[in-house]
């Protein structure tokens, strides 16, 4: 008998475990590999309470989130801020530099908006977009990871939903690896986050047929994908996408499905979105830029 035989003889055996929970407004899913039930439901729950403690922090729909709690003290000055925080906020504004500006955080005037529209199926007077618009801008947020602090102009509105998804996978990866698994994807929405592959596999299976793919094998890496295929509405016979371009105020008409892989979901979530609202042609320029795989087409 060999030594490695013998050793994959003593080693425990390896099970599939699935578990799905209620977070960010949608289903999160946990599939993981493990030798014990025990262990499985343990690594399960670090990743679900990692999901709910930064749906605190994130979430713009709760009052008393850190981040409303940060954006009604702002004042132009820099304040002390959650590590969590600064960092979500860093990498932000560094995708919207690189982006011209089509991921900005600060949208959020323009997010509200648009989810009203999207309700009533009716666009808002155009007055009222144009003011929303002069409160958004990259520039109005700096996040500065020495200090740990953030500085927000007065009166604006962060809404970090391009980015918190794939930050929240990333993170409850590591608590899930914290309790001794290391074979895992997570999924939120379009987000998915993989550690090692399953046991006797070169990497997790993902889908890339929306663009043209096939199918890939990934491991230690993110894959983000975005566009309208689900969420979109009509009104008054145009499509509009319920991604937001900054430039116009609108949900984006253009029909754009965007997916990406890079090393973390913090990185592949907002440049998925603004793949779709620059365009495929974007993805090239895009892939330099931030070192990530990146694939897009037109829906027509």
């Amino acid at each position: 008998m060999t030594l490695a035989l013998a050793l994959a003889l003593t080693q425990p055996a390896m099970e599939r475990y699935e578990f799905t929970q209620a977070h960010m407004g949608m289903a999160v899913r946990i599939v993981l590999f493990s030798s014990s039930p025990e262990q499985a439901e343990d690594a399960a729950r670090a990743g679900f309470a990692r999901f709910a403690e930064l749906d605190t922090m994130f979430s713009d729909y709760r009052a008393d989130s850190t981040l409303n709690k940060i954006l009604a003290a702002a004042d132009g000055t820099p304040q002390p801020a959650p590590p969590e925080m600064v960092e979500v906020l860093a990498i932000a504004r560094r995708v919207s530099v690189l982006t011209e500006g089509t991921f900005d955080v600060t949208a959020g005037p323009l997010v509200r908006l648009w989810r009203e529209s999207r309700r009533t199926s009716a666009l808002a007077p155009r007055e009222e977009i144009e003011g929303a618009r002069s409160l958004v801008g990259y520039r109005r947020v700096f996040a500065d990871r020495t200090a740990q602090t953030v500085t927000i102009v007065p009166g604006t509105r962060v809404d970090l939903g391009g980015i918190a998804k794939g930050y929240a996978c990333d993170q409850a990866l590591l608590a899930i690896q914290a309790r001794g698994v290391f074979s895992t994807l997570v999924e939120a929405g379009g987000d998915i986050t993989v550690s090692e592959p399953p046991p006797g596999r070169s990497g997790w299976t993902v889908s890339l047929e929306h663009v043209g793919q096939g199918t890939i094998e990934v491991s230690n890496c993110a894959v983000s994908t975005s566009g309208d295929t689900e969420q979109f509405v009509e009104i008054g016979g145009v499509r509009y996408s319920h991604i937001v371009d900054p430039r116009t105020g609108l949900g984006c008409t253009t029909r754009v499905q965007a997916t990406v892989i890079a090393r973390h979901g913090e990185l592949s979530d907002p440049l998925a979105t603004a793949i779709c609202i620059l365009g495929p042609d974007s993805c090239e320029r895009i892939a330099d830029q931030f070192g990530v795989r990146c694939w897009a087409v037109s829906r027509r």
